[in-house]
C-alpha cells in the first residue's frame, strides 16, 4: 500500500490558480483560443484581398478574448446585410464557406478543435 499525504503550503488565490493553469487574462491559453478562432474564421469570411480576414491579427489584443476585424465593411460582411438594407452577395470562388455570421458558423464546426488546442496549451504549463 502506498499512502501519500500531499499538501500545498501557502496561500492559493484564484489568480494564482489561473496563472498556474495558464488561463489568466492574456495568458497562453486565452492567446491560443483567440488565435485558433481567428485562424479558423478565415475560411468563413468573404475573401477578395484577405484584408478583412487578416485584419484581426493586428487589430485584436490577442489574449483578451475579444477579436476585432478592422475594415469599414466588416459589420456588413458579418451580418450579410449592407447599410442600404440590400443583401451581401458572397462570392464562393476563394472561400466556399463565405457567408454571414462567420463566428457562429465557425464555432459550430470547430468548437472541439478550439477546446483541444486550449487543453494542449494548458497541459504544457
Amino acid at each position: 500500500m502506498l499512502d501519500l499525504d500531499m499538501r500545498i503550503e501557502g496561500e492559493f488565490t484564484p489568480e494564482a490558480l489561473e496563472k498556474l493553469c495558464g488561463i489568466q487574462d492574456h495568458g497562453p491559453v486565452q492567446k491560443a483560443i483567440d488565435l485558433a478562432c481567428i485562424d479558423y474564421m478565415k475560411a468563413y469570411w468573404a475573401y477578395d484581398t484577405g484584408r478583412l480576414a487578416n485584419s484581426a491579427y493586428s487589430a485584436s489584443d490577442i489574449g483578451s478574448g475579444v477579436i476585432v476585424y478592422d475594415t469599414p465593411y466588416a459589420w456588413e460582411m458579418y451580418l450579410g446585410i449592407r447599410q442600404d438594407g440590400s443583401p451581401v452577395n458572397y462570392h464562393h470562388d476563394k472561400n466556399p464557406m463565405a457567408g454571414p455570421w462567420p463566428f457562429e458558423r465557425m464555432v459550430a464546426d470547430h468548437e472541439n478543435d478550439i477546446l483541444e488546442e486550449a487543453k494542449r496549451v494548458a497541459g504544457s504549463q
